[in-house]
This record gives structure tokens, C-alpha cells and sequence, in this order.
């Protein structure tokens, strides 16, 4: 599966920033994006890692917003490669 990222000009932020900013509950995100509010509640605690397709769906639903990245701590460079 290859990552698409919908828009590339938003800088990315984490879900819970993207739930707060576009005033969306757990539950809600959850419909969106085909999941149990449980799955993603425990994603915004950080109790567990969104497998690959939830991460694709997270990503589609936010317009690239919220990326693969912001789940595994890692930095884009300048040039977009990770740091």
C-alpha cells in the first residue's frame, strides 16, 4: 500500500489537534473514517498504533493533515524526507 497524501500544503499535526481544531469528538472521526470510537480513543491516548488501513483512512479523512508520521514521533526534514 502506498501512502497518498491528498494535500501537501498543510503542515501536519496530530489527531487530537485536528479533532479539537475542526471540533470533532472521537465518536464522530470515528463514523468518518469506518472505526469504533474505541479504536480511536485509544489512538489519541496513545495506548495503541493505527494499523495501516485505519492510518490510510485517517489520512484521506484529513486531507493529509494528520500523517503516518505524527503516529511514530519522526520529523520531516526542510525537503520533506524524515530526519
Amino acid at each position: 500500500m502506498a501512502w497518498q497524501v491528498v494535500s501537501d500544503t498543510t503542515s501536519p499535526m496530530q489527531l487530537s489537534h485536528y479533532l479539537s481544531q475542526n471540533e470533532l469528538t472521537a465518536t464522530a472521526f470515528a463514523e468518518k473514517i469506518g472505526r469504533h470510537k474505541s479504536t480511536v480513543t485509544r489512538i489519541l491516548r496513545g495506548e495503541m498504533r493505527p494499523d495501516l488501513d485505519t492510518m490510510q483512512r485517517i489520512l484521506d479523512e484529513t486531507a493529509g493533515q494528520v500523517t503516518p508520521n505524527d503516529f511514530f514521533d519522526v520529523q520531516a526534514s526542510a525537503d520533506g524526507e524524515a530526519a
